[in-house]
């Protein structure tokens, strides 16, 4: 009943001065050549549905003043360009928003009056399948996804995860640990708060929301420049600072209150930073919950112009993790949580990079980046008999350095190509009791100390993109690995290709030879692991665009990957190999409309089959993350300027699970008999999100507050079965079930 008062208190109307005030804000930006990162003069910014815009200078910069507070498009326009129009810019009281934007040219000449659209829907050519963008106002403002920008990752096709609680991808049937994550051009290892080495799990981003500029995803076919997963490609975009005047931001909803803000530091350096605390364990404390988790993250970025053709950005975060638990939970969603009656987990990480683009002619540019990130995972787990059963110091660090280089030869060729040099430096010491399997399988007492010395990985990589013909675009690029604890060289070509049958239908395709090396904590379990080598993938992508209307556009796809070499875990020991193999077919169907007036959403399908076979001599299999159905509807509705509705709703098939079939007795006690692997599986997965939105515009600072409404209609959803067998032999099985219904309560101020 409190939570109800409080809502109705919170969307009462009340008077603000919207429609008083007259002061407005402010759109700045610079706008630049896609390929070549120049800047462009004379390029033409209009705010739509306004007579307000800007010509851009010698630098590129441009700046819009006294803009009413709302949701705008920003159409940009260039003679020799593409145009392209922005979504989403929301522009509040007495703030500046900044507006970047990369225009790509045209290998045509048009008639005159003619123009070509990149739109809603601009595409990079590098990247003709399987790719989708989000702007910043999708980001906050997305159903079920409480600014979470990997909750959002879900709502596109190929793409799921484990439960509500998590925030982890699995995508196109492939593991959570397939994912490749940049921040700035930064790879983070771990992204997730409460995540498991492994990326198993994980609930939050640990990237404030409010930071980014924008987010890149491709589920597949990604080009020769990205390595070392086999599954996704995911760019994330720190904006820069706003030259003119420090913005700040304050944001909290039911998982925590955070700070942010942008500015100048100099007149040729900005900055952005951000902090944020987690209230999970206040509310659990509440509640009356034994668990409390807590955590804490920080990022920034400087970024500093130190001539007309050098650019420097430094980038860093970190963030720490606190779980602590004193009694058992049989219906928690973690095993371990399941397991120990006390448990304590301590996870940090941080990153430090530095991004230095040179532009070294009007036709080229390289991008230089230094980096060094750290990961730790602590863990300490017992019971009321003794509180040392598990023990678990981790740590794992980086340090890289790699550039990049794009050469535009002429308008039909374009080369770029890179190099990296990375060390890597583990540390892991476990130790873990005695324990046995349902089945009755027996693991020993086990100590490992492993730290073994630096190793180093190298490599690079180089593609051309080429626009022979007006209507046919390909890329091709080749790849070369070297890790040198595996002794492995690897060379995987890339390639694709996209035609345009029509003015708004483009056929693309694309073909991707992959590979991802054994991870430390793979190798270190046991001696025979450090053998392990890297597992391999052949991927086959073919689809269709087609633009039905500058704001609508479907894409279908089907793809093919085959595996090989994968890794496979003993059922009986800590023994890795790479005796596995397997396959992923699938099916999407992908609408997607933008925010041109007062709609915006899409509708997502996928089909997806995903089997393993450990070796040769052994059945296929379900894999564990395999779902064959997932549909995805998302609608949001600008009722007005200051109130906005919207829902998600998500249906997928239920993953597979290894059923118990029976008992027998084993060393005078009964165990479980297990059936076959993964031969059956949990019900289907419902959910409805809906989500509220009101906007108060006052003289000097903008309050949003909203409300998301998660499992709305309060579904029980299994997310795992706890199947036991007790002294007398009988065998009890019981689900566990995800969240109920869960409303998330949320504000920001912008300052």
């Amino acid at each position: 009943m409190k939570i109800i008062f409080f809502v109705i208190v919170l969307f009462l109307p009340v008077k603000t001065f919207s429609l008083e005030i007259n002061r407005g804000g402010v759109v700045e930006g610079v706008v630049i050549d896609r390929l070549t990162m120049q800047p462009l003069q004379g390029a033409n910014i209009i705010i739509q549905g306004t007579s307000l815009g800007a010509s851009t200078n010698e630098q590129g910069q441009y700046c819009i003043k006294d803009i009413p507070p709302g949701v705008y498009l920003v159409k940009v326009t260039m003679i020799g360009y593409e145009k392209i129009i922005k979504t989403d810019v929301r522009i509040l009281v007495n703030r500046v928003t900044t507006v970047n934007c990369e225009l790509k040219s045209m290998t045509v000449e048009l008639s005159k009056g003619a123009e070509i659209f990149g739109g809603y829907f601009a595409k990079d050519p590098e990247k003709t399948v399987s790719t989708m963008k989000l702007s910043p106002e999708e980001i906050k403002s997305s159903p079920g996804s409480a600014e979470d920008v990997f909750r959002i990752i879900h709502n596109f096709p190929g793409v799921t995860t484990a439960n509500m609680a998590n925030s982890n991808l699995i995508v196109r049937g492939g593991a959570p640990d397939e994912n490749l994550v940049y921040l700035d051009n930064v790879e983070i290892f771990s992204p997730l708060h409460f995540g498991k080495i492994e990326g198993s799990a994980g609930n939050i981003s640990i990237i404030n929301p409010s930071l980014l500029e924008s987010a890149e995803f491709s589920s597949g076919g990604f080009p020769s420049a990205y390595g070392g997963k086999l599954s996704s490609l995911f760019e994330l975009k720190m904006k820069e600072g706003n030259k003119t005047r420090m913005n700040s931001d304050f944001n909290m909803n039911m998982a925590g209150f955070g700070y942010s803000a942008d500015g100048p530091i100099t007149d040729k350096s900005t900055l952005v930073i951000s902090a944020r605390r987690g209230i999970f364990d206040i509310i659990t404390k509440m509640m009356g919950k034994a668990m409390m988790p807590r955590y804490w993250d920080a990022a920034g970025k400087i970024t500093s112009e130190l001539s007309s053709r050098n650019k420097i950005s430094i980038i860093g975060f970190y963030y720490k993790d606190d779980l602590e638990k004193n009694e058992k939970q049989p219906d928690s969603h973690s095993a371990e949580a399941r397991k120990f009656d006390y448990l304590k987990l301590d996870v940090y990480g941080s990153a430090l990079g530095m991004n230095w683009k040179y532009m070294f002619s009007d036709n080229g540019y390289s991008i230089s980046t230094a980096a060094v990130t750290t990961n730790g995972f602590i863990t300490n787990g017992g019971d009321n008999s003794s509180r040392l059963l598990k023990k678990e110091d981790i740590k794992e660090q980086e340090f890289s350095l790699k550039n990049e280089t794009i050469l535009k030869i002429n308008n039909v060729f374009e080369i770029k190509g890179g190099a990296f040099v990375k060390s890597v430096s583990p540390v892991y010491n476990s130790w873990l009791a005695t324990e046995t399997s349902m089945t009755g399988h027996v693991f020993q007492t086990e100590t490992v100390n492993y730290k073994p010395n630096i190793s180093f990985k190298g490599g690079g990589f180089l593609q051309t993109t080429a626009r022979c013909f007006p209507k046919f675009v390909f890329t091709v690029g080749v790849r070369d690995d070297y890790f040198d604890l595996t002794k492995e060289n690897i060379v995987n070509p890339r390639f694709s290709v996209s035609y345009e049958l029509h003015p708004k239908i483009t056929l693309n395709a694309a073909y991707a030879k992959l590979s991802q090396d054994p991870a430390a904590y793979q190798m270190y379990i046991a001696p025979e692991n450090r053998a392990l080598k890297s597992s391999r993938a052949d991927q086959y992508i073919i689809g269709i665009n087609n633009l039905i209307s500058d704001d609508v556009q479907l894409t279908i796809e089907a793809y093919f990957k085959g595996l090989k070499k994968t890794f496979t875990v003993s059922d009986t020991s800590k023994l890795i190999t790479n005796n596995g193999s397997g396959s992923i077919a699938g099916f999407e169907f992908f609408l997607q409309k933008k925010m041109s007036d007062a709609l915006v959403g899409s509708l997502s399908y996928s089909y997806s089959v995903s089997k393993r076979r450990d070796s040769r001599s052994t059945p296929e299999y379900s894999f564990n993350y395999d779902r064959t159905h997932n549909i995805n509807l998302v609608c949001s509705y600008k009722i007005s300027e200051v109130w906005q509705a919207g829902f998600k709703l998500a249906y997928s098939s239920g993953t597979p699970y290894t059923p118990v079939t029976g008992i027998t007795m084993l060393n005078n006690s009964y165990v479980a008999v297990a059936g076959e692997r993964n031969s059956s599986r949990l019900p289907a997965y419902q959910q409805l999100d809906i989500r509220f939105d009101r906007k108060f515009y006052f003289s000097n600072w903008t309050l949003n507050v909203y409300i998301d409404i998660w499992n709305a209609y309060n579904h029980k959803n299994v997310v795992d079965y706890s199947q036991r067998v007790d002294a007398s032999g009988k065998i009890s099985k019981y689900p566990i079930y995800d969240f109920g219904i869960l409303p998330i309560l949320g504000m920001s101020a912008q300052f």
